[in-house]
């Protein structure tokens, strides 16, 4: 231990803590490396929006976020098809957060119906059953739109597939323009 003799006696150097230092008195160059304060240097969540520079963080570094959009799925009756479909991959135990969305169309004249499900790693998820239904509808475009969203229960690490698949149910029903996006979402960051 270093001792310091002044005009009114000594004081150990290496006991100088936080109380002694003057606010924002302390820069780089005072530091042992000369360097900026660094990540590990900082109490977690100390740091707000105006010492974050937002257009460095870039959100698919911190979460796994994927997307995709297919055109026109033909279906068949008694057969799931998968209509559009992603790979995530996770870097912890994640639930995942789906949002799927297409529109049903008919090849020709009549009803048309189908069914939809998500699939994770070719496991079905429960879904919705009847995305629309179409009765005496010629149209090829997608005129009764759906939308679904759902999150699944933790997954493990790795490389996981997310589909859309549907099958026709009746008529020659097609899914217009069908989207998938899927978010992680990890518990207790």
């Amino acid at each position: 231990m270093l001792l310091a003799a002044g005009t009114g006696g000594a004081y150990a150097i290496n006991t100088i803590g936080s109380r002694d230092i003057k606010n924002d008195s302390i820069r780089s160059r005072d530091l042992r490396d000369g360097r900026a304060v660094r990540g590990n240097d900082v109490r977690a969540n100390a740091l707000g929006g105006r010492e974050i520079n937002e257009r460095s963080l870039v959100g698919s570094r911190f979460i796994a976020l994927e997307g995709s959009e297919a055109g026109n799925c033909t279906l068949v009756v008694g057969t799931y098809v998968d209509c559009v479909g992603v790979n995530v991959d996770l870097t912890r135990r994640s639930q995942l957060l789906v949002l799927a969305t297409g529109g049903l169309a008919s090849n020709a004249a009549g009803v048309a119906r189908a069914q939809c499900e998500i699939r994770i790693d070719s496991v079905d998820s429960p879904a919705f059953t009847l995305p629309g239904d179409l009765t005496n509808s010629t149209n090829s475009n997608a005129v009764d739109g759906f939308a679904w969203t759902d999150v699944t229960p933790p997954l493990p690490t790795g490389d996981h597939e997310v589909a859309l698949a549907c099958e026709e149910v009746q008529g020659d029903a097609i899914i217009g323009t069908p989207t998938i996006a899927v978010i992680a979402v990890t518990a207790g960051g």
